[in-house]
């Protein structure tokens, strides 16, 4: 059930336009910029929501977001409020791999591998499930979201986990708030993937986590893009298109109207050295 904040939001229709800019190919709404603060990205009375289905990126974006001295609210789940929203987003394959190596405190891509071809163990089978179902509702979450009439902040996972320039970009874009090479060179060096994972290495397991920086034991993987279809065994990845059918959809229809740029590492075929899409960009 989503939490109403502060205002009511009315429901659009995806076809229509009121300012937003909207995709006639997917009917995505997605809207930016229309009323956004002129002295800060906190200024005016706006609260800066941040959304993401879960292990999508969303604690380095809400470091970056911290370091920037944005008072953002983080969360998994449905808010609506009168203010603007950043959202980060990632294939439902790689959050169900995600999720299913801190669901047993796995320690990277070698061990998820041996675990998901345990096919006799139910446990593997409860996971499976499980994570289905957290996919799914972090994709029921962010659509809620695209549908409502929230300014909105796309941020693909895949995107901006190694490139900082275009998280900044975007931000700096979407908040009307100035972020000069040095802040950028400062934050990248203290909220790298590789300084993440470090502090992460401090705790055994999920459950235990640094207040501070929000990073648990075990938070970190590879990471890596289109990491569920070398790791997932292929009876998994067959399960997966079917039952996260909608989710990818959705996924691709923001990454090719919100992006305009050709999707890279999406899917491995066999024989082959190098990734291609699963989708071609128009």
């Amino acid at each position: 059930m989503c939490v109403a904040l502060h205002a009511r939001v009315s429901r659009h229709s995806l076809t229509a336009n009121d300012g937003g800019n909207v995709s006639k190919r997917t009917g995505l709404l997605l809207k930016f910029d229309s009323d956004a603060p002129k002295s800060g990205p906190n200024s005016a009375g706006k609260m800066l929501l941040q959304y993401s289905p879960g292990r999508s990126g969303s604690t380095l974006l809400y470091q970056v977001l911290d370091q920037l001295g944005i008072n953002a609210h983080k969360t998994h789940e449905c808010h609506y409020l009168d203010g603007k929203v950043v959202i980060s987003y990632r294939h439902p394959c790689d959050i169900y791999c995600s999720f299913f190596r801190i669901s047993r405190d796995l320690n990277g891509d070698d061990d998820l591998r041996a675990m998901m071809r345990q096919t006799m163990n139910p446990t593997v089978w409860w996971i499976m499930l499980r994570g289905v179902r957290y996919v799914r509702k972090g994709f029921w979450r962010l659509q809620k979201y695209l549908d409502s009439d929230m300014d909105t902040c796309l941020l693909r996972y895949e995107r901006f986990k190694d490139n900082y320039g275009y998280l900044f970009d975007r931000l700096e874009s979407f908040l009307q708030f100035p972020i000069d090479r040095a802040t950028r060179d400062r934050i990248e060096s203290k909220t790298s993937f590789a300084k993440h994972k470090s502090v992460s290495s401090a705790y055994s397991t999920f459950k235990e986590f640094d207040q501070k920086t929000l990073l648990h034991g075990k938070h970190l993987g590879s990471g890596a893009a289109g990491q569920w279809y070398y790791v997932c065994p292929s009876w998994m990845r067959r399960f997966l298109m079917h039952a996260l059918a909608a989710e990818i959809d959705l996924y691709h229809r923001l990454a090719e109207s919100h992006d305009a740029i050709p999707e890279q590492r999406l899917l491995w075929h066999k024989g082959e050295s190098q990734a291609t899409p699963l989708r071609e960009t128009a």
